[in-house]
């Protein structure tokens, strides 16, 4: 037999090419699935998405399996893309909190976000009512209010694991434990910057239970006690004097920054 006729032809070797591809395409997206796990995990336990030191380890690992020395830049290479559409895959599951002072409009702008982005909306006083069966001024009354922020920890750490949400925070939720950090891990945080006198105004027109405030004076007392919390928690303070097009134009550019970057092959 010749030589020639020993050697595989082109078409076969694509042949093995697509079996070998074929079950690299079912291996990558379980290992995807793996991944949006992990970055469910890692939103609700306020860890961070990218871990330089943990990448560089397994990476080591993973060279000590490869038999042919030639191909580490070229392994070395496929890994690292791995890598980096595993954290853009968990970036793009983070949520956008919506933080901010009672009556500042945070429900009714996280719904126009949802509407104009297709991104779920949640309330996380109206998932506490919904989870309870109590209204807000109930779980106060009966339980109390370390009891209601319990509750609300809990929303929020569901609305973390979830991820990909637009949500509605209550006024005081940075108020308790490290909810602050659960929403700086597991997203990016928009502060309803609405003026003092503008809430002391919607309040004027205000139907809603807030067991917390009982006159105008409460408001003034809570706004003074938070806005520093507000302020420094926010990746973005987004004033109700400014147009929506400005917090949408925001959202729609964390959702690009998110994206896989872009690549010559």
């Amino acid at each position: 037999m010749s030589d020639s006729a020993k050697k595989p032809s082109l078409s076969d070797l694509r042949r093995e090419i697509d079996g070998i591809d074929a079950e690299l395409m079912a291996l990558f997206e379980r290992r995807l699935l793996y991944v949006e796990q992990i970055g469910a995990i890692k939103r609700q336990e306020a860890k961070p998405i990218e871990d330089k030191a943990r990448e560089k380890q397994i990476l080591a690992q993973k060279m000590k399996l490869l038999e042919t020395e030639s191909y580490k830049q070229y392994a070395e290479f496929f890994f690292n893309s791995i890598f980096t559409a595993s954290k853009a895959l968990q970036r793009a599951m983070q949520n956008f909190y919506l933080i901010g002072m009672p009556l500042s409009g945070k429900s009714t702008l996280a719904k126009q976000l949802s509407q104009a982005t297709g991104i779920p909306f949640v309330d996380t006083d109206a998932e506490i009512v919904r989870i309870t069966g109590n209204t807000i001024e109930e779980i106060f009354e009966n339980e109390g209010e370390e009891a209601f922020r319990e509750y609300e920890r809990q929303a929020l750490e569901e609305a973390a694991y979830e991820g990909q949400l637009i949500v509605a925070t209550g006024g005081g939720a940075l108020t308790y434990k490290d909810n602050a950090r659960l929403l700086k891990a597991s997203g990016k945080c928009i502060f309803i910057d609405k003026p003092l006198n503008e809430l002391l105004e919607a309040y004027q027109n205000d139907n809603v239970g807030r067991p917390l405030i009982k006159d105008a004076s409460d408001i003034e007392k809570l706004y003074y006690e938070r806005i520093i919390a507000y302020r420094t928690t926010a990746d973005m303070i987004y004033s109700t004097k400014e147009p929506f097009s400005k917090l949408l134009s925001y959202v729609h550019d964390c959702i690009k920054s998110n994206s896989l970057p872009k690549t010559d092959f």
